[in-house]
């Protein structure tokens, strides 16, 4: 994802985005990838609330973020959906 910001400069001077997160396939590839990465960054904040938390089979994600809550829960017990 750093690599990314070295597209900053010529992104603001044409106004292009680096992926079209408006069309379908573009946001197919970008999403998955930034919100593993943004939740790989939570991690540290996420995991020690996580272990204090009971187990559940299933968690409602309303959509708020990046999913270190979800994904924190899924990685800890597969079983979660």
């Amino acid at each position: 994802m750093l690599s990314l910001w070295d597209r900053l400069p010529d992104t603001v001077r044409s106004g292009d985005p680096v992926y079209r997160a408006d069309a379908v396939d573009s946001a197919a590839q970008f999403f998955p990838r930034l919100v593993f990465l943004l939740a790989s960054m939570w991690s540290h904040a996420v995991e020690p609330i996580i272990e204090r938390l009971p187990h559940a089979r299933r968690v409602l994600d309303v959509g708020a973020g990046s999913a270190p809550w979800g994904i924190a829960l899924a990685e800890r017990d597969p079983r979660v959906r």
